[in-house]
């Protein structure tokens, strides 16, 4: 697991952590306090503190220089299911592995307080925050690389239930799950801001044909089936038609998203995506 963990926490600073204190992460950085002077611009400098309108006024790039940083609270939301199993060449447990142990080193590096939920229909941990990148990254990295990919995931009720009484401001929210069943987001989405990380195999979106005796991840009954053009036709639209509603529920409710295939190198993804405006 050491190595692991090593080899996860190189690609994290490779990739998400650049030495330009411009090129931060943009979701994982506070924002400024007190205003204390203008000066010209910089490549370091973040372009968010622009100063419009003493550009306008004298033509020259002027950003704004503060005393202190506000810090964020980040929570890390892993929403674990029996269908997080599947996978290949790796799981969509292994995706949420490597995202919650490179989210926890980033967050933790640009000094936020991180705290981590582990969710699941019958399960519930919670880790309060804490700031130490190391300490933070290797413990998550265990928990989640512990923890057995089983049962139903959490709904909408629980979240609420558990995240709720413990965000008393505003955070940044990543929920780490494959999505497979409607969740609705509306009231965290309307005090947090809130980034799904979405783990999908090409199984989940496109079924084999053929003979095969299926498992429900959930209940762990078995049955033997037979998947044939039609079955698979059908499969293929119901997901299209959930994913078409996922989506629009997240525009609606400004929710940022993405998704991450278990065949793709997640960790430069997610610097992607923080990256984005």
């Amino acid at each position: 697991m050491a190595a692991q963990l090593r080899e996860i926490l190189l690609r994290t600073r490779r990739h998400l952590l650049l030495a330009r204190p411009g090129e931060q992460p943009s979701r994982l950085a506070g924002e400024g306090l007190d205003f204390r002077e203008l000066r010209e611009y910089t490549l370091d400098d973040d372009i968010r503190h622009l100063n419009w309108k003493s550009m306008a006024r004298i033509r020259k790039p002027l950003v704004n220089r503060y005393n202190e940083s506000r810090q964020i609270s980040v929570g890390l939301v892993y929403l674990n299911s029996g269908s997080l199993a599947i996978g290949a060449p790796v799981s969509k447990k292994d995706l949420a592995v490597e995202l919650l142990t490179a989210l926890s080193y980033a967050a933790a590096r640009s000094g936020e307080r991180v705290s981590t939920w582990f969710l699941g229909a019958d399960e519930c941990a919670y880790y309060p925050p804490g700031r130490r990148q190391g300490d933070l990254a290797e413990r998550n990295h265990a928990l989640a690389t512990a923890l057995e990919a089983k049962g139903e995931p959490a709904d909408s009720e629980q979240l609420l239930r558990e995240l709720g009484p413990r965000l008393r401001r505003r955070s940044v929210l990543f929920l780490l799950g494959d999505f497979m069943k409607p969740l609705d987001l509306s009231a965290l989405a309307s005090r947090h801001e809130i980034h799904a990380l979405i783990l999908r195999d090409r199984l989940d979106e496109e079924l084999p044909g053929g003979s095969f005796l299926l498992e429900d991840t959930g209940s762990l009954r078995r049955k033997e089936a037979v998947i044939d053009p039609a079955a698979r036709e059908h499969y293929r639209r119901l997901v299209r038609e959930q994913d078409a509603a996922l989506f629009e529920h997240f525009r609606r409710h400004g929710i940022g998203w993405e998704k991450f295939g278990t065949s793709q190198e997640p960790i430069a993804r997610l610097a992607q995506y923080l990256r984005r405006p």
